[in-house]
């Protein structure tokens, strides 16, 4: 992350900072540090001889807390990012600056883009306006189409190893405990726990979610139940998308257990034995159970409504 954000800095200072990124790989923790150190070193009036901005002033002290009425996040509408989205973007980008001398799009997901929305914003990459810039984040830059991959500048961020992702959480604020089960969801959705952290509540929701994968492993139809008690108030659609992330690693582990390979530094190892404890699950059962599990979060993709699709989980799961 250090010397993308220097790179960065050298640009600016330098005055050679294009109009268009693309930032692409796993690690969305680092796409994000390097958006708000490039927003900083945009604004900062006290930077040092190469570029690096201050980090206390208050451009740097709202940049970091995602205050600046100049810097806009764009996330997809559902499963995509609609026309109409790149339309109002494109609306705000032309106005004047409130607090700064620039403003900054961050275009998250930019792949759910569909081909309207893409060819919105290319007839604003194709005249671009000084002192506007769009950062947009994806996987893989050929996920995007070619007119608008020839208009950005490609950054690759090779995803951290979990380690380091581990430490970086404990950093900010995460329990060692939490930081060691984000570190084995994807960087986006572990980032997205981090930033509304908070702990009691993260700890309420794992154990929700143990009660209820306890009764999916043993096939038991008080699952159905639970859905509508325990998991009621975390069914928004991006939570119950989040929940069978963590369920898929709950059952990882299950796996790794049953059939007795690399049985080291599983997540909630204990908890796993203890359902082993109460009654082993089939490996055939916990094998099918992962496919339902893959089949709920396609659903929920698709838009159907999150305890409907919990619900169907828990039914075919005790059949």
């Amino acid at each position: 992350m250090g010397q993308l954000s220097h790179y960065f800095y050298e640009l600016i200072h330098q005055n050679r900072l294009v109009h268009g990124y693309v930032f692409t790989g796993d690690d969305y923790e680092s796409k994000e540090h390097v958006s708000t150190e490039l927003i900083k070193a945009l604004g900062c009036l006290n930077k040092d001889g190469v570029g690096q901005p201050c980090g206390v002033c208050e451009h740097c002290q709202k940049a970091q807390n995602h205050q600046l009425a100049d810097v806009v996040s764009i996330q997809p509408d559902g499963q995509s990012i609609r026309v109409n989205q790149i339309r109002e973007l494109k609306e705000w980008l032309s106005t004047s600056p409130i607090e700064s001398n620039f403003k900054l799009a961050i275009i998250e997901s930019a792949e759910t883009m569909n081909p309207s929305s893409a060819n919105a914003l290319l007839t604003f990459l194709e005249e671009p306006v000084e002192g506007v810039y769009l950062v947009l984040y994806t996987q893989d830059k050929s996920n995007l189409l070619p007119t608008i991959q020839s208009r950005v500048q490609g950054v690759h961020f090779p995803r951290a190893n979990v380690s380091e992702r581990v430490a970086y959480y404990i950093e900010t604020g995460v329990s060692e405990a939490h930081a060691r089960i984000f570190g084995k969801m994807s960087s986006e959705t572990a980032q997205r726990l981090v930033s509304d952290y908070e702990e009691a509540d993260v700890t309420n929701w794992f154990k929700a979610l143990n009660y209820f994968y306890s009764t999916l492993a043993h096939g038991n139809l008080h699952a159905v139940i639970l859905v509508q008690t325990q998991l009621k108030n975390s069914l928004s659609v991006q939570q119950a998308l989040d929940g069978m992330d963590y369920l898929l690693i709950l059952n990882h582990s299950m796996l790794r257990i049953l059939s007795n390979t690399e049985i080291e530094n599983l997540t909630q190892a204990y908890f796993i034995n203890e359902v082993i404890k109460t009654k082993q699950p089939s490996l055939a059962h916990i094998l099918e159970l992962n496919d339902l599990i893959l089949e709920t979060k396609q659903r929920l993709q698709a838009n159907v409504a999150p305890q409907l699709a919990t619900e169907r989980l828990a039914i075919l799961a005790s059949q």
